[in-house]
Formats: C-alpha cells, sequence, structure tokens
C-alpha cells in the first residue's frame, strides 16, 4: 500500500507562497521527485499564513522515500535549489494512500493530533468515531490517518482530513467536533494543532 509523506515547510525571508521564484522551485521539485516516486506530490498553502505550505508527496512505501529517495542525487538537487527559500518544520509517513485525501477540495483541514506514547490507537479511533458521531461531516469527505513512526522516539501522531466548501464552514465543523468530543477522548492528545490549507496550482 502506498503511504504519504506529509511534511510542514516554513518559507523563508518573507517569501510567500504565491511568490513566483518559489512557484518556478515547486514545479521542478514536483517534477524531480515524481519521476523518482512514480506518483502524485502535490503543495498546499497554509490559507491564514501565507508563509506556510505543506507537502503531501505519495509514494511506494516508506523505505521507497527513507532510504531510496533520502541521500540521493536527486535529493541533493531539489535541496540545492530551495535551501534559500524554505524549511523543513516537521515530517511524518502517514499510513494512507493520496488517493484517499479530500484533496481536491476548495479547502483541505488538517487537524494534527499527538498522543502519549504507546497508545491504543485502534482504541483512540473509536474514541473519536464514538464521540463524533451525528456531527455534520465535511462537505467533501474526511480520514484519518496514523504516522508510520521513523524511529522509536517519535511520537504517536494521528492526522485528520476533511474538505470543505470554505474556511468558514471548515472551522464550524471543528469547533462543533471540539466541543462535542472534549473529554470524550481516550487518551486526550497532549497537543492538537489545526491548519486550513488550499492546493497550490503550478502551470
Amino acid at each position: 500500500m502506498a503511504v504519504i509523506e506529509l511534511a510542514h515547510v516554513q518559507l523563508k525571508d518573507g517569501i510567500t507562497a504565491s511568490d513566483p521564484d518559489l512557484l518556478k522551485n515547486l514545479k521542478e521539485v514536483k517534477r524531480v521527485i515524481e519521476d523518482y516516486s512514480g506518483l502524485p506530490t502535490l503543495f498546499f498553502e497554509q490559507i491564514d499564513d501565507p508563509s506556510v505550505i505543506f507537502v503531501v508527496g505519495a509514494w511506494p512505501s516508506k523505505e521507497k522515500h527513507e532510504h531510496g529517495f533520502d541521500g540521493s542525487p536527486q535529493q541533493a538537487v531539489i535541496l540545492d535549489l530551495i535551501k534559500d527559500q524554505m524549511g523543513i518544520d516537521w515530517m511524518h509517513y502517514m499510513n494512507i494512500d493520496q488517493k484517499e485525501l479530500p484533496i481536491h477540495a476548495p479547502v483541505l483541514a488538517l487537524t494534527k493530533a499527538t498522543l502519549p506514547k504507546h497508545v491504543d490507537r485502534a482504541a483512540f479511533d473509536q474514541s473519536m468515531q464514538k464521540a463524533t458521531h451525528g456531527i455534520e461531516p465535511a462537505q467533501h469527505g474526511a480520514i484519518g490517518a496514523w504516522n508510520i513512526r521513523k524511529d522509536i522516539h517519535e511520537p504517536d501522531v494521528r492526522v485528520h482530513f476533511g474538505g470543505w466548501d470554505s474556511i468558514e464552514d471548515a472551522s464550524e465543523g471543528l469547533a462543533n467536533v471540539i466541543a462535542t468530543a472534549g473529554g470524550a477522548l481516550n487518551p486526550e492528545p497532549t497537543n492538537l494543532f489545526f491548519f486550513f490549507t488550499k492546493q497550490i496550482k503550478l502551470a
């Protein structure tokens, strides 16, 4: 089963996601990665902070990226291309096929929950499903995915992807989830972050 590489990227020196030079370089980054992976790599802009972008790259497996592309001449080329424009804050391998994500929605909302180590993932998913039963779903679908740990030190992370018509709908939907699920999740996340994004269109 294919996986995704989900990366949170901070742009440097006042650059935003609409910068022409950045878009030109992202197009080349996309080409190089896709030539290697054989699968789509997509970029998303954080709507309320265009100095932040997300990479949602599809890979045949974690090993194809981690032990193949990482450290390769192809990676060196694109790192040199973008080194003055951006830096990766965090990255997770996620156990989900990119095709299952609502990537074509006007707004892709990401909810990142960090859980206590050695959490019972199935039990947490069940508590989430029970706590949110009956809440109006995202218009373009939603799905959650767990990280595939890079090493024993990486915590358990669950990311919920929801596709919405607007940031207002996404905000209202997530507020309803928080109000309903507050205190009902077992265990409760140690950290919870929300991101509202839209896909960056590369000509």
